[in-house]
């Protein structure tokens, strides 16, 4: 068995990396991508629009009207329709006090200079008007804007940061390592407290290593897909890994009604060939949705609420595996309850590793 096992491993393995070479390959050759200007605003008053213009005459005093979001109405607000209200060789599209500027290479000279842009933005206090901002020349692609002297400051800011969590991310291993230390040392802890004998504890934790495997990209790959200005690539490539983490659940939950013994060797094998499979169906849906749509959606959950969806929805999705994993053992109150204070703890300490200064 341990043999047959291993050869689908290796197939599998083989499969994904010809799926990433494929993606790889189309992904070079694909046409150029729009230049992406990141625009945050470091202010207190909240935003409510922004309108990009472009200079008339030498002296830039007026300004046509080439693209809006969001609600532009009080004075010094540009009062035309926009140049570019439907085609895209420019876009803007914002989410809370962050926006993104997308500007194509294949745009027509005579209709838009990249280099004679202004912005003027409507804040709740007044609207603010900026200095020339020639898109064109620059080297940056972050910019932080601040109100200064009644104007808008635009200034290049490559520092921030303005992508969202993904399993990418330096800090993913720490935080598993710590996820499974944590949660594992709590459950392990209340069984021994319970007295409950070493065979029962190892099966439990081997069903809990097991749902980690699902639960943790739940965390730092699909609800971060869920958050404004994810890619496309995240977003569906999220969903789908969250959709193939539930059928799982379902297909456990079956099995442990029709089957003698809720957990045993063809349980854990299974899940393993089963997590290989989602992980391949999961990466050809992430590197397909990803291609052709550079430009991310605005969008999408804020970051503390896409958190807190996150941790509820882990909460459940685990006390629900482990307690069909340990259905004979193991009762529903108590695995929910487990759960809570499980990923609770692992939570907390996570957030106070992300305050701690650099």
């Amino acid at each position: 068995m341990w043999n047959v096992l291993l050869k689908r491993t290796i197939v599998w393995l083989v499969a994904i990396l010809s799926i990433v070479s494929i993606a790889t390959s189309v992904n070079a050759n694909a046409p150029q991508p729009p230049s992406l200007y990141w625009l945050k605003f470091d202010s207190p008053a909240r935003l409510q629009g922004v309108q990009i213009g472009q200079c008339q005459g030498q002296d830039c005093q007026q300004l046509g009207l080439l693209k809006q979001h969001g609600t532009c109405d009080r004075l010094n607000c540009l009062k035309s329709t926009p140049k570019f209200d439907r085609r895209k060789p420019l876009n803007i599209e914002c989410a809370e006090n962050l926006c993104l500027i997308s500007l194509s290479p294949f745009y027509n000279k005579n209709e838009l200079d990249p280099d004679r842009i202004r912005l003027i933005a409507q804040l709740e206090d007044r609207v603010y008007l900026s200095k020339i901002f020639p898109l064109g020349s620059k080297q940056s692609d972050k910019f932080t804007v601040q109100v200064k002297a009644n104007s808008l400051e635009i200034s290049p800011n490559p520092e921030e940061k303005v992508t969202q969590s993904s399993l990418f991310q330096d800090l993913f291993l720490v935080f598993l390592a710590l996820t499974l230390g944590i949660e594992l040392g709590i459950w392990a802890g209340y069984l021994r407290w319970r007295k409950v004998e070493s065979a029962e504890i190892r099966l439990t934790i081997i069903g809990l290593i097991i749902v980690h495997f699902f639960s943790f990209p739940i965390v730092w790959f699909s609800f971060p897909g869920l958050e404004y200005f994810a890619g496309n690539s995240s977003r569906y490539g999220g969903l789908t890994w969250l959709g193939c983490s539930i059928f799982y659940g379902i297909i456990l939950s079956l099995h442990s009604i029709w089957a003698k013994r809720s957990f045993s060797r063809r349980v854990v094998l299974g899940s393993i060939a089963y997590w290989l499979g989602a992980a391949f169906v999961t990466l050809i849906f992430t590197g397909l949705s990803g291609y052709g749509n550079p430009v991310p959606a605005a969008d999408g959950l804020s970051k503390p609420l896409a958190i807190v969806a996150a941790e509820l929805f882990v909460v459940i999705y685990e006390a629900w595996i482990i307690q069909r994993l340990r259905r004979d053992t193991l009762a529903v109150p108590t695995a929910l309850g487990m759960s809570l204070a499980a990923n609770t703890a692992s939570c907390l300490l996570g957030l106070a590793m992300t305050l701690l200064p650099n």
